[in-house]
């Protein structure tokens, strides 16, 4: 999926052709709504999801980082990485460097390599080896995985715009394909196709190798920093429940 246009829906054959490559010695035929089709769904859901969860936590983290504590000043900052046109690409959290319009980096944004880092490098470490042919195929790179963090720092961006948190309740609050895929929109009787996903994602695949080692090298040293943070939190956490244990036993 990281490697398919964001919001791609599979095929039977292409799924078939997943659980053949995962399972080669099991002969299951996955049909519509079976066991492997419905798994298959509910893990490619859970997986965007990640990046949503991800990106408001990186945004959340980077206000608290630059000591943006008021609301006016977080709304001004969004608006500001938002820019003009995200569907063309004028909008500085899409780059490494912006300079007033003077870009360098396309998706190399941190709050987007943050999110990327944090979501997507796990599950590529998680890849068994066997099933790592063709790393080096430029057709192999995850630029949909790639997409998907920039749509995610995206929705975040629009959440906080006001300078408070606010998130759409029920469906269009979601991270969905009907929110954040290609559509028709009807505009003054005038049907007109919605291609920022397309368009967006064919920018990612004419990336130069170049630009993909530094957006992978810098996504691992995200995730590297993320990892640590969470070790530390965890090993916290866990002496905590010790010392309160301790307590407790001295209690009785």
């Amino acid at each position: 999926m990281s490697r398919l246009q964001p919001w791609h829906s599979l095929s039977i054959d292409e799924r078939q052709a997943l659980f053949k490559r995962v399972f080669p010695d099991h002969d299951h035929v996955v049909e519509v709504n079976d066991i492997v089709f419905t798994l298959m769904n509910s893990r490619i859901t859970e997986w965007q999801s990640k990046f949503a969860m991800a990106a408001l936590n990186v945004l959340e983290a980077h206000f608290l980082k630059a000591g943006m504590a008021e609301p006016e000043v977080r709304g001004a900052w969004c608006r500001l990485q938002l820019g003009t046109n995200v569907a063309a690409l004028k909008a500085p959290f899409l780059w490494r460097t912006w300079n007033d319009g003077k870009k360098k980096g396309c998706f190399q944004g941190e709050l987007i390599l943050k999110t990327f880092g944090v979501v997507h490098i796990p599950v590529l470490q998680a890849v068994p080896f066997a099933l790592r042919d063709e790393e080096g195929n430029a057709d192999l790179r995850p630029s949909g995985a790639l997409i998907l963090a920039a749509l995610a720092v995206e929705r975040a961006l629009n959440i906080w715009v006001s300078g408070s948190r606010i998130i759409l309740s029920g469906q269009p609050g979601y991270f969905s394909a009907d929110n954040w895929g290609d559509k028709i929109v009807v505009s003054h009787g005038v049907a007109k196709s919605s291609k920022k996903v397309a368009n967006m994602f064919a920018r990612a695949q004419k990336l130069s190798c170049e630009s993909w080692i530094a957006i992978l090298d810098a996504a691992r040293a995200h995730h590297h920093r993320h990892k640590v943070v969470q070790d530390k939190k965890a090993i916290v956490i866990e002496s905590a429940s010790d010392a309160a244990m301790t307590e407790s036993d001295g209690e009785w």
